[in-house]
């Protein structure tokens, strides 16, 4: 990758903090207004357009990050089969310390050390499982993009594995 060059993940990232400043722009120009029963009422047609193309243009982000995450998990199991069948009956416990429950770490049980990124599960509001690289701040749990995860942050986590041998 060439120097100040960003990659898929980080530019879906960019775009997304983008979409998050346009819907606080909406709002903050009165366009949209959501009361304190999350009702949202849009001001009139041009503003519902606008809302709907910057809503649109954040789903496709979530679509990209969704397919590059399941992308790198997919590359983990692969390494980690391919390391399994490289060592054969002899090899040590991997990362996921062959735990029965495939490697999750309840965040009731145990959580990961402070600001240090580990593949987070957790549960949006609508009952959505979400899977994606996150980071455990003093002030929660945190998207590698910097957005909040959720009200309740992640349910459950696993440490990332270590990169290949180049």
């Amino acid at each position: 990758m060439e120097p100040n060059t960003l990659s898929p993940a980080e530019t879906a990232c960019a775009d997304m903090s983008d979409i998050i400043d346009r819907i606080r722009a909406c709002e903050k120009r009165s366009l949209v207004t959501i009361d304190e029963e999350s009702v949202c009422r849009v001001r009139d047609a041009d503003a519902w357009v606008e809302l709907w193309k910057t809503l649109r243009d954040a789903a496709n982000v979530i679509k990209f990050l969704r397919a590059e995450v399941r992308k790198q998990l997919n590359e983990i199991a692969a390494l980690l089969e391919d390391r399994r069948a490289l060592l054969g009956a002899d090899a040590p416990p991997t990362w996921r310390n062959e735990r029965a429950d495939g490697g999750w770490i309840s965040a009731k049980e145990r959580l990961p050390p402070k600001h240090v990124e580990v593949i987070a599960h957790w549960i949006t509001p609508k009952s959505v499982p979400i899977v994606e690289s996150a980071v455990l701040r003093d002030d929660g749990w945190f998207s590698m993009c910097g957005q909040p995860l959720g009200l309740h942050g992640a349910k459950n986590w696993m440490p990332l594995p270590e990169p290949p041998e180049v």
